[in-house]
């Protein structure tokens, strides 16, 4: 079946953007602030700035990574079943991720959320058969900072059947998140 397509930019535009991407990785670089993901850079050929921690990262670099890109891929949820099979122009849609305030629904004030905020999206997303997979959408400031990455991936492994699609703010939360499910 086909589904229409919305192209808000010429094959020119797209270039020029890519170009620019190119440009900005190359000649300008990215803040990188992990040892080990710096020396792996450094070692494939990027130039690295260690005392900055800056990665000047060549295109030929890039395009050796893309083409090293699956074309297809699929998200399970964490018992291994609903996979959202990436590829192509396929589209799937995700709330937002890692909302740092919230606007609170009683008091119409701006807050930072808190751990019931995230069940509470999380419960919410789970019943949206229109969203594929679960984001960690809000970041608790009641959660103390060291156990952030773990309990808030637990939290919404609790929560949700649908594939879970989260990333970690330390070495050692994402370490934890991977250990978690493994054992499942």
């Amino acid at each position: 079946m086909r589904r229409p397509k919305l192209e808000v930019l010429d094959q020119e535009d797209v270039q020029k953007i890519i170009e620019a991407a190119y440009d900005l990785l190359e000649n300008f670089g990215v803040k990188i602030d992990n040892q080990e993901a710096l020396e792996i850079l450094a070692y494939r050929g990027a130039r690295v700035d260690f005392k900055e921690r800056v990665s000047f990262i060549p295109a030929a670099m890039v395009d050796r990574a893309l083409e090293s890109v699956p074309s297809t891929f699929s998200i399970y949820n964490h018992a291994g079943r609903n996979p959202s099979v990436l590829e192509k122009d396929t589209v799937h849609f995700c709330a937002g991720s890692v909302a740092l305030n919230i606007l609170d629904s009683e008091t119409e004030r701006i807050r930072k959320p808190k751990l019931s905020d995230l069940i509470r999206i999380t419960s919410l997303i789970e019943t949206l058969e229109n969203l594929s997979f679960v984001t960690g959408a809000v970041l608790p400031d009641d959660i103390p900072e060291q156990l952030q990455d773990a309990y808030r991936y637990y939290l919404i492994m609790l929560n949700t059947s649908k594939p879970l699609f989260s990333g970690a703010f330390t070495v050692e939360g994402l370490s934890v998140q991977i250990e978690m499910l493994s054992v499942l």
